[in-house]
């Protein structure tokens, strides 16, 4: 296995540059679409993910450093040119500058390889960017794509109308490869929420969990949502250090009442201790970055939203969009919520209006996390129900019905 390993990466290192050529273009700096003559038809995302995670294990067999960071440089050239809006990448398990699209649809192979990768990073190097990157993966693409009876979930999540179930494809009626993948993300999701290195406990995710390992134990709760306070309750038999995850997207942060972050937060434990952390939940309105719009019915990605002919081509968005985020979550509107078709789909969108967002909790049994947004814009104020993207749009009762929408 080792001899083949080297020989594979051999392949991927040739100075005559065949695709992908994962080692010698990651140093080009070009957008990873671009090192494909067709990407439509050789850009795959999922399967490079995966070949990615091959080489950080390549690497940590090896130490070959020049493998490290090709991997890093490849995972941030992706997040540059296609990265998408659910925190997944690639526009239906392709890449070719998805960044750049209005609309969305991501397989959640595709976001759950991309957890998995950054994971990854994050174990080799303790970055805490990667865990940025995976919490806003699992929060948002992830866990939309989950159906809430748990028997089923989507082929392609979507940004809005409805997401995409291939219950059936290649007549498969009981098993397919996203479905099939979904446990590996939960699986991964729970690997990731704290690690143990030299002794010390590193604290990465803040959902609701009960961690031990080694001698070191954690108890956290009650998760960042709603309102970004989370206690940590740490038991270690002997001195040792506690790292928080301070999250970027947190631009005010205190741990025990103390300025933290972003990036690690280190305190120190011997005993039992509890940790008051306060995460800055403050909506935040995002433009759409450099959106492209699409004529014809015949380009690759109006063809890649219609996939299985599920969604009608006048729902693929071609106008600027904005979006809302309370903490790492996306916000959306959904019929469960009451939201209508006006709002959703036909209303004016708030992009360059210099938007700000107030929330208040409202009341729901539909959804997780409900509340009533006051949007003032500088054409005036829109007052609207919203709801967190995941459990907005995870409704499998809706498959022949647009239902919701994460732009405002």
């Amino acid at each position: 296995f080792s001899d083949f390993a080297r020989e594979i990466v051999a392949y991927w290192n040739r100075p005559n540059d065949p695709i992908p050529n994962y080692l010698q273009n990651a140093f080009t700096h070009k957008p990873f679409a671009d090192w494909y003559p067709d990407p439509p038809k050789w850009a795959k995302v999922y399967e490079t993910l995966s070949c990615l995670d091959g080489l950080l294990e390549y690497y940590r067999v090896t130490g070959d450093k020049h493998v490290l960071e090709a991997v890093t440089l490849i995972r941030d050239e992706i997040i540059a040119s296609d990265a998408n809006l659910v925190g997944s990448v690639g526009f239906n398990d392709i890449f070719n500058h998805a960044t750049a699209q209005n609309s969305v649809i991501s397989e959640p192979c595709d976001v759950i390889h991309w957890m998995r990768l950054n994971y990854e990073l994050f174990a080799l190097t303790a970055d805490a960017k990667y865990m940025d990157t995976f919490e806003d993966a699992f929060l948002n693409g992830f866990l939309a794509g989950v159906y809430r009876d748990g028997t089923w979930g989507a082929r392609g999540v979507r940004s809005h109308g409805r997401h995409y179930t291939a219950k059936g494809q290649a007549g498969m009626q009981h098993n397919h490869c996203c479905v099939d993948n979904m446990p590996r993300g939960y699986m991964n999701m729970a690997q990731a929420i704290a690690a143990e290195k030299d002794g010390n406990l590193y604290v990465s995710l803040y959902s609701e969990a009960s961690v031990k390992i080694g001698g070191l134990r954690a108890e956290i709760s009650p998760g960042l949502i709603p309102d970004g306070k989370v206690a940590v309750k740490v038991f270690s038999p002997k001195p040792a250090k506690v790292f928080f995850r301070i999250p970027a997207w947190s631009r005010n942060t205190f741990v025990d009442g103390a300025k933290a972050g972003p990036g690690w937060f280190e305190a120190r434990v011997e005993g039992e201790k509890t940790f008051a952390l306060a995460f800055d939940m403050t909506p935040v309105v995002v433009d759409s970055k450099n959106p492209e719009t699409h004529s014809t019915k015949k380009d690759w990605t109006v063809i890649r939203w219609c996939s299985g002919k599920e969604m009608p081509v006048e729902m693929y968005r071609q106008t600027p969009v904005a979006t809302i985020k309370c903490g790492p979550i996306l916000l959306a509107r959904s019929k469960l919520i009451g939201s209508t078709d006006e709002e959703m789909f036909k209303a004016e969108s708030i992009i360059g209006k210099h938007a700000v967002c107030r929330l208040s909790p409202a009341a729901s049994d539909a959804v997780d996390y409900a509340w009533n947004a006051e949007i003032k814009t500088d054409a005036g104020t829109i007052r609207t129900k919203v709801c967190d993207y995941a459990s907005g749009t995870d409704d499998p009762s809706y498959d022949n019905e647009r239902f919701f929408s994460l732009y405002f």
